[in-house]
């Protein structure tokens, strides 16, 4: 199988590279990153995109003849610095991946939103998400796979403090996050990958939206 990789370099996104590596050595992957990685392995080619054109993307893509798609892009309000730049990353430039993908031909698209997401959110964060999540699913992949998890575990290699801190206060969380926040208990990178890779390539319905209580 031919999958493209949107968002390598994140927490989730390094995981879904081993994951796929673990699979078969037979997949090959395209990775599209905004500056040139030196660590690839064998079986993956890298496109350099900003992702600021579908179009041009799409044609970049076409060659490669991509059968699935996952992407692990996202940042953070404060990462961002402003509305305007969450949206172009959260909404914009994850828009043009998925976009891109579906004229290059993929048929199964996995997408890392959040938990709480949705279009009528008080949460800017979380309209926002919902709003990219009903733009993708306009787009009419064969299978779209949507995972909302809740903080995610693990080692970043830039410092988020606050995901720092939920981490450290994993026990106390996991045990009073229950009834309708269990959806928003801390969840491990590693988990979220697994479950990512294994769903979009699996045949199944057209979306399947997951929850992160069901994330396994």
């Amino acid at each position: 199988m031919n999958i493209v990789l949107f968002g390598s370099t994140g927490l989730v996104g390094n995981e879904v590279r081993r994951e796929i590596a673990a699979l078969s050595p037979s997949h090959q992957v395209m990775l599209v990153v905004r500056k040139k990685l030196n660590d690839l392995m064998p079986h993956e080619t890298q496109i350099v995109s900003d992702l600021a054109s579908h179009d041009e993307l799409k044609h970049k893509l076409m060659d490669f003849k991509p059968e699935a798609a996952f992407c692990c892009i996202g940042t953070t309000m404060k990462k961002a610095g402003s509305k305007e730049a969450f949206f172009l990353v959260d909404h914009t430039l994850i828009f043009n991946a998925a976009k891109a993908s579906y004229l290059a031909g993929v048929k199964s698209f996995g997408l890392i939103s959040s938990s709480g997401a949705h279009i009528q959110s008080s949460f800017y964060y979380l309209k926002v998400k919902g709003q990219m999540e009903k733009a993708l699913i306009s787009l009419g992949f064969s299978r779209l796979v949507i995972l909302r998890p809740g903080v995610l575990l693990g080692q970043r290699t830039k410092s988020r403090p606050m995901e720092a801190l939920s981490q450290s206060l994993v026990p106390l969380m996991t045990k009073i996050m229950i009834g309708p926040f269990k959806k928003y208990r801390p969840i491990k990178a590693t988990t979220v990958a697994s479950a990512l890779v294994r769903h979009t390539i699996t045949k199944g319905g057209k979306v399947q939206i997951i929850e992160s209580q069901n994330i396994i």
